[in-house]
């Protein structure tokens, strides 16, 4: 097999030098079954720092209690309980959203807010087909469209995300909501 040599910087060349020790395999070995995995990433049109950043996002929610669930499934079964409460089940979605807002800023408390709040979103809503977070002065801009959305389940995610926005100072001044689409406007809580 034919050989070819790469530069690095010495300081990661020995640390992975270490890991491939660790995992009881030869550099040669360790540097060409991460470089596999680049080019996996990049045919599949996705690159790795996205998916290595997307997989720690999903497993902090992991650790947060958040599980995946078919969406038929989840959807019936919450239409059944926002009918019968619908007040409380919007509170406890609010309450949720605040206390993962406080776990991911605690967690990743080095990084811009707003930015940790669009990829942490863009990451964990799967049924959202666009995700956006602009600041225009004051103001800041939360959009989130998902067209399988029921109009109950597009209550109770707002409710969600002004909880997750409010646990980084920001305070929803405004609203406008319609099934599957999410329009909201906050400001900076000042101290």
């Amino acid at each position: 097999m034919n050989r070819k040599l790469l530069a690095a910087r010495e300081d990661l060349v020995k640390k992975i030098a270490q890991i491939a020790k660790r995992k009881n395999l030869t550099l040669f070995a360790f540097i060409n079954e991460t470089l596999e995995q680049l080019l996996k990433s990049e045919e599949k049109g996705v690159p790795l720092p996205q998916i290595v950043e997307e997989y720690f996002i999903l497993k902090t929610a992991k650790e947060a209690g958040f599980n995946l669930t078919p969406e038929s499934l989840f959807h019936g079964l919450l239409e059944k309980v926002f009918q019968k409460d619908d007040r409380a089940l919007r509170e406890a979605w609010r309450d949720m959203g605040g206390w993962f807002g406080k776990y991911f800023k605690t967690l990743y408390s080095n990084q811009d807010s707003l930015k940790l709040i669009e990829k942490v979103m863009r990451t964990i809503l799967w049924e959202a087909s666009d995700f956006s977070l602009t600041k225009d002065g004051e103001e800041v801009y939360l959009r989130c469209i998902g067209s399988r959305c029921p109009a109950s389940h597009t209550l109770l995610l707002s409710a969600l995300l002004s909880g997750f926005m409010e646990a980084f100072d920001y305070t929803p001044v405004r609203k406008d909501l319609a099934r599957g689409i999410i329009s909201l406007t906050f400001v900076k809580r000042r101290e």
